[in-house]
């Protein structure tokens, strides 16, 4: 373990994005093999598909895996197509990625979109996702996600105190 680490401090950060990448188009080639119903005609279908992914990984704060399971569930669908995903806004395609399927088999009635509002110049999505509730923030440079456990957390300045965080700390 000791050489597997001297070796990632030995890569300079260039190299280390490439491996990142590598790493997610290698979860996305794993995962795929569970998904018969997906198929693609050429690797550019593919490449599209990972660009998809990359997309998402940049705003969405889940892990790989549950981002490209979620995007090939879509594509399982008979009647969505990559080209549906490209036309998708950012905020769209990240809304499929945060709301499971209604082909999945967990139960998608606890999932619901409880408000929209303006918070400080973000168009915000409050959700509750099972038993969670998530705070999507959207501004014209970036989105956010901030996740609760409970309604109460979200009062006493909550929102704010987070993204302070956030921005001192680089969350």
């Amino acid at each position: 373990m000791k050489n597997l680490i001297k070796k990632y401090y030995e890569i300079n950060s260039e190299h280390k994005v490439d491996y990142e990448q590598l790493y997610i188009y290698h979860k996305f080639i794993s995962l795929l093999n569970n998904y018969k119903t997906v198929t693609f005609k050429d690797v550019s279908e593919q490449e599209r598909v990972y660009q998809l992914i990359l997309k998402c990984t940049s705003f969405a704060d889940l892990s790989v895996d549950t981002i490209i399971n979620r995007l090939l569930e879509t594509l399982s669908i008979a009647d969505i197509t990559i080209e549906d995903l490209e036309k998708l806004s950012t905020d769209e395609l990240l809304e499929i990625i945060f709301f499971e399927n209604t082909t999945s088999t967990e139960d998608t009635e606890s999932q619901e979109v409880i408000a929209e509002f303006v918070y400080r110049n973000y168009y915000c999505i409050f959700c509750k996702n099972k038993n969670k509730y998530i705070l999507i923030l959207l501004s014209e440079d970036k989105i956010e996600t901030l996740s609760f456990n409970s309604l109460e957390e979200i009062f006493n300045d909550t929102i704010d105190k987070i993204l302070l965080e956030q921005r001192l700390y680089g969350k």
